[in-house]
């Protein structure tokens, strides 16, 4: 787990300066048709990543990685089950009745999450820097 954390921090500071460069009105010019699989990139790796850790014995899930998961797992299954769902009509009322808070959650709540994430990556990632930096301050001190 602790090369995971290491990698998975690295791989989120890359995403979430995509997602900076997708949001921040500057950049978009440059990476207009980027942005949507900028965000397709974010949900995938975010979904393998948090699955990993939530189903992983050795991590310790905090509060907010418990509320981060809740929260992106319940939008993913809703995305998931209209995508199996056969019958168009069914997917036409959601669309009309639920679609466009669906599509707006996504588009300005992917950005939060994301942000939530990378939080708790960089968290990680320092509390194992932490353990390390004390792992060898106490291996020179017996030496």
């Amino acid at each position: 787990m602790k090369t995971f954390i290491t990698t998975d921090f690295y791989i989120q500071s890359l995403l979430f300066f995509l997602l900076l460069m997708s949001v921040i009105p500057y950049f978009q010019p440059f990476v207009r048709d980027f942005g949507i699989a900028v965000y397709f990139l974010i949900a995938v790796v975010h979904l393998i990543s948090a699955n990993r850790k939530m189903f992983s014995n050795t991590y310790e899930k905090s509060i907010l990685f418990l509320i981060y998961y809740i929260i992106s797992m319940l939008f993913i299954i809703t995305l998931f089950s209209l995508a199996v769902v056969d019958e168009i009509s069914v997917i036409n009322r959601f669309w009309t009745i639920y679609g466009r808070r669906v599509m707006s959650f996504a588009i300005y709540g992917t950005p939060v999450l994301a942000l939530i994430y990378y939080l708790i990556c960089a968290n990680d990632y320092r509390r194992q820097l932490k353990k390390q930096n004390s792992a060898s301050d106490r291996i020179h001190h017996i030496n």
